[in-house]
């Protein structure tokens, strides 16, 4: 009963409960944002793809639209997570540099693939 009596009062104290609803709060807006964007790797393998698909469909906008479509339909992306993950507060520049240099790493032919 005393124990009880010692865990009421904890949780009378106003800062306690301003201190868990707070931690609540962000804790689940971090489980949320996390939850809803791209990860790295996806953003990375989708920019190849579409990488690629603008190499195939050269000069003919026509042909990569239809190609970027069938990557994006096929990855489960859309533009607009694409362009969340590349705006995102959370994201330096210098994170978006070492993001777009892995895409450019995966573009470039090994020597294995007929490569220099």
């Amino acid at each position: 009963m005393r124990a009880l009596s010692a865990r009421a009062r904890t949780c009378e104290n106003p800062w306690m409960k301003w201190t868990i609803a707070i931690a609540l709060l962000l804790c689940a807006c971090g489980a949320e944002s996390r939850g809803r964007g791209l990860t790295e790797e996806q953003f990375i393998a989708t920019m190849v793809e579409l990488r690629r698909a603008a190499q195939e469909a050269g000069p003919d906008t026509v042909r990569f639209e239809a190609l970027r479509q069938e990557v994006l339909a096929r990855r489960g992306v859309s533009e607009a997570e694409l362009r969340a993950f590349v705006e995102s507060p959370e994201r330096d520049l210098r994170e978006l540099a070492e993001v777009w240099d892995s895409v450019g790493a995966r573009l470039t032919p090994t020597a294995e693939e007929g490569g220099r």
